[in-house]
């Protein structure tokens, strides 16, 4: 299996292309805290299981220690609290499956395409 082609979110004109996205192919938001063992593991865990294509699924990676006003943004637009590590599902622009810490898991979001 491959490990998941991460975009890197950088910015927050992103956040409006990532909607649009989801509409055609479901995108997921990795919020990752290079300050945490827990992320590490979880964001470990989850490239492990990764069976994902690019048609299936479009994966976003978010530094939210380096960007940390684009962490707040995701919280607002998608009306989530903010974790680390947390997943956020994005579909037809609404979230679709949230997890965080150890709840993180492939299959789960398997189950939800």
């Amino acid at each position: 299996m491959e490990k998941p082609s991460w975009t890197s979110l950088e910015r927050i004109a992103q956040l409006d292309e990532l909607v649009k996205r989801s509409y055609d192919t479901p995108c997921l938001i990795f919020k990752h805290s290079t300050k945490c063992f827990i992320s590490d593991v979880a964001l470990q865990r989850l490239e492990r299981k990764w069976s994902f294509s690019d048609q299936q699924l479009i994966p976003y990676f978010l530094d939210a220690i380096a960007h940390r006003p684009i962490s707040k943004e995701v919280c607002e637009v998608f009306e989530e609290h903010h974790e680390t590590p947390q997943i956020l599902l994005i579909d037809k622009g609404e979230v679709i499956l949230e997890a965080n810490n150890m709840d993180i898991h492939a299959e789960e979001i398997q189950e939800m395409l």
